[in-house]
């Protein structure tokens, strides 16, 4: 009867305690990436915070933002009382300051599909949705071999050597229709697809150490194709754009008609959906040579 009469008080005295919350009760995205992976594995109803670029998936714009990339509004998203904040390595100014405040907050990489993929492992831990990472992993890798399967179909036995690529995803500021570019290194994302697809950077040195490169650049190097990746932001005209690339006749990407433009959304965000960006560029890449 003591006993009982025990477990009566406690239950009366704890009556008015709230209950911890889960750590994904109220979600906040710093990038636009990584709102994409938490709408990816069903947690979208726990997002109460995101930033100015995060367009996808189209619920994502009904929530409030917080913020562009670099300059996260502290005070309003100290407001929504977040339980747990995912951020990507970027965001370190503003990860660093939430820390201070207590705020949970855990950085992924996306700057490589690994990192991609592993994200979604660590945000499902997180928010106890393992399972729900597996299945969409498991479809990943079904997905990339469809993908490499009819790559290798497509392009035959014509090709003795990868094919040279290169991936632009910029241009330089003074001018961009007639100035130099920005190209993505062996440490990019982009080149990672690229070999996954039998083709190969022209660009041999990492992205930092060749942060543009000029006309004389872009003719040694040479590529038999451009992928050039126009965000969708850039208000640059895409004829303004191929008509830099006329002014390299000798180019053979230029000689041979094999210059892309991309401007899918999707393209300029490495993130879960790097599987659209896989199948776009296997759409160029994968061809016999002329």
């Amino acid at each position: 009867m003591r006993r009982i009469f025990l477990l009566i008080i406690v239950s009366c005295s704890t009556a008015g305690i709230a209950v911890a919350e889960s750590p994904c009760e109220r979600v906040i995205s710093l990038a636009p990436s990584v709102t994409e992976t938490i709408f990816e594995l069903g947690l979208g109803p726990t997002l109460i915070g995101r930033t100015d670029f995060c367009r996808y998936p189209p619920e994502a714009k009904a929530i409030e933002s917080i913020g562009g990339f670099y300059d996260v509004n502290l005070e309003r998203l100290l407001t929504k009382k977040p339980t747990h904040v995912f951020a990507l390595r970027e965001n370190a100014r503003s990860v660093e300051a939430l820390r201070r405040f207590g705020i949970p907050v855990t950085e992924v990489d996306h700057s490589s599909r690994g990192g991609i993929r592993a994200s979604l492992t660590t945000i499902a831990a997180i928010c106890g949705v393992k399972e729900r990472a597996e299945h969409r992993l498991a479809d990943l890798d079904r997905e990339e071999g469809e993908v490499i399967a009819h790559c290798d179909s497509m392009r035959g036995t014509n090709v003795a050597t990868p094919m040279r690529t290169m991936v632009v995803v910029g241009r330089t500021r003074e001018g961009s229709a007639s100035s130099g570019v920005y190209v993505s290194g062996q440490d990019g994302f982009y080149s990672e697809l690229l070999t996954m697809l039998g083709a190969a950077n022209v660009n041999t040195r990492s992205t930092v150490a060749v942060p543009s490169l000029s006309a004389e650049g872009i003719m040694s190097l040479n590529p038999e194709i451009v992928l050039e990746i126009v965000n969708v932001d850039d208000s640059e005209r895409p004829e303004t754009l191929l008509s830099f690339w006329r002014s390299f006749p000798q180019l053979d990407a230029v000689k041979n008609n094999r210059v892309f433009l991309i401007d899918d959304d999707y393209a300029s965000i490495p993130g879960p959906r790097y599987i659209n960006v896989l199948r776009l560029f296997a759409s160029r890449v994968c061809h016999p040579r002329p």
